[in-house]
């Protein structure tokens, strides 16, 4: 049995391309009745906007005011904000891990090596020594007298080596050098320098915007020409942005700058999953809109799901360019339509009043409740790299001990990495009960030694003052307590606790200088918890 196959093929006749790429429409009018039908006539929202004329006045950030007064200039091609608000001082600390003396010191031997001063190596490792850790620091953090142990005597002690040479024009002056040997020691010198500049960011003596009391940071941007002042008031470390601020008036103390015009094109608006504009159209199946399931008292979701089945292609942006580091002012913002009409669009930061609350999108907040018309873009970095967490610290809240807790969970060890108390430190000694014939009493049982209680002090404001439990106890290893005696705001330990760490940051900026800093960052903690802590036990003899 014969098959019969046919094979369609467009053959033209003519070389001609124009009838093809006119793509002619052989029945327009049942296109146009089907849209009609269909009802994609039904038009409710005037023109297409087809031109934005916006007219902005920036001001640039000129310093930033830190907790302690201390004022910084900032410059865009410098230091990324959040570095300067989050960094803390290590380099003049007097508290330096093994690592960092041991990498400093090693720094400085490879500088001499390369500037041809082998002969001054092991004069230097002689007259700054690089001490073993011994007694209760050598069983407490092993991993830092392993290191020392090894580079002892064959490296100098970098923290001794930069209380001496640290700063400008110094230099070592345990060597007792010539005048002609400190000349030709200067450049290795001022090369060590500018490795300690780029490995450390280091912001001086002063420079502190932390507040220990209520672990946050405190800080403020001050822009001469603008009324107003952004001020940080609980920041908690992290992503810092123009949510972290709110705006207070102040005086300015510079004329405003003129304003600038900028003539643009709107764009629509596009988001993952938006319903197309046209109904022949296939969409993509990324978000299921039509899925999503809402009861009638869940407001928020129906009201989102209305706007993207009802007003996603009602959206428009006017992309503006703008220098970083400033705050911009939208003075007025005008749209004109495919129909001619220009329109003037006022600002929806409007005053908060009895019927009216007010809404406003990325712009920052008035101790009052209303909303400053302007736009911030704070000079921060923008993809930064968090390292490892170096210190981990954790206050809860007792019931049972009538005790607020905070917990050392893991301090920087000699290493330069997290190291967990509960792994190095011995157990607490318990105190001897006093033996009855049956009964056996305890005036107190004991917690681990890195529990550390706080005591709440009578008077206003309420504080919370950290003591030990016994004499025996040792102190906090970290640098995120505060000494035996200091003091914390109480409100800010709240029954679901408190979580405080600490991390080293990488980040570039605008310019392409790296810049690495160590930071503090406050997080919600696990809830209540139970230390075991019991007073006046009685138990009974074996």
């Amino acid at each position: 049995m014969n098959s019969l196959y046919l094979r369609i093929e467009p053959r033209t006749r003519g070389d001609d391309l124009t009838p093809g790429l006119a793509a002619a429409v052989h029945d327009p009018a049942w296109l146009l009745a089907r849209q009609w039908v269909m009802g994609e006539f039904d038009g409710e929202d005037a023109g297409t906007p087809v031109l934005a004329s916006a007219t902005l006045r920036t001001h640039a950030f000129a310093e930033l005011e830190l907790a302690t007064g201390r004022r910084v200039q900032l410059d865009p091609a410098g230091p990324p904000l959040d570095m300067l608000i989050e960094c803390e001082v290590t380099l003049a600390a007097s508290r330096w891990t093994m690592r960092q003396r041991i990498d400093v010191g090693r720094e400085l031997v490879h500088r001499l090596r390369e500037a041809g001063l082998i002969s001054l190596i092991g004069e230097i490792a002689r007259e700054y020594p690089l001490a073993v850790p011994t007694g209760d620091e050598a069983l407490l953090d092993p991993q830092a007298v392993a290191l020392a142990r090894v580079a002892a005597g064959r490296l100098p002690d970098g923290k001794a080596c930069h209380d001496d040479a640290g700063a400008p024009g110094c230099t070592l002056t345990r060597l007792g050098l010539s005048d002609t040997d400190a000349a030709q020691l200067k450049p290795a010198l001022q090369a060590w320098r500018e490795w300690l500049a780029a490995v450390h960011a280091e912001p001086g003596a002063g420079h502190d915007a932390w507040d220990a009391e209520r672990f946050e940071y405190r800080a403020r941007l001050l822009a001469p020409s603008w009324s107003h002042a952004l001020v940080a008031e609980s920041e908690r470390g992290g992503r810092v942005g123009w949510a972290s601020f709110d705006a207070v008036a102040v005086p300015a103390n510079a004329p405003p700058p003129a304003s600038l015009t900028i003539t643009t094109l709107p764009t629509p608006v596009r988001f993952r999953g938006m319903p197309l504009p046209r109904y022949f159209e296939m969409e993509d199946a990324g978000i299921d809109l039509g899925a999503i399931d809402a009861s009638t008292a869940d407001l928020a979701r129906m009201a989102l799901l209305e706007f993207g089945l009802v007003y996603a292609n009602d959206m428009f942006m006017v992309p503006v360019r703008m220098p970083i580091g400033v705050v911009a002012e939208v003075v007025s913002l005008e749209v004109e339509d495919n129909f001619g009409l220009a329109t003037r669009i006022a600002s929806a930061a409007r005053a908060p009043s009895a019927n009216d609350p007010g809404w406003s999108f990325m712009t920052p907040a008035t101790p009052d409740g209303g909303r400053v018309p302007a736009l911030v873009l704070p000079h921060v970095a923008g993809h930064p790299l968090i390292g490892p967490v170096i210190e981990d610290v954790r206050l809860m809240r007792d019931e049972m001990a009538n005790l607020v807790w905070a917990i050392e969970y893991a301090t920087e060890g000699g290493d330069g990495r997290a190291k967990p108390r509960a792994e190095t430190a011995p157990p607490a000694p318990e105190r001897a009960p006093v033996a009855d014939a049956a009964l056996a009493y305890r005036l107190m049982t004991a917690a681990p030694p890195h529990w550390f209680p706080l005591e709440l002090e009578s008077g206003l404001p309420r504080r919370l003052r950290l003591a030990l439990l016994a004499p025996s106890t040792r102190v906090p290893r970290g640098l995120l307590l505060p000494a035996p005696g200091g003091v914390i705001r109480e409100e800010e330990v709240p029954r679901e606790g408190v979580r405080l760490l600490r991390e080293r940051v990488l980040a570039c900026s605008s310019n392409g200088t790296t810049y690495i800093w160590t930071r503090r960052r406050r997080e919600v903690g696990r809830g209540e918890g139970s230390s075991g802590l019991m007073f006046d036990e009685v138990e009974a003899q074996p």
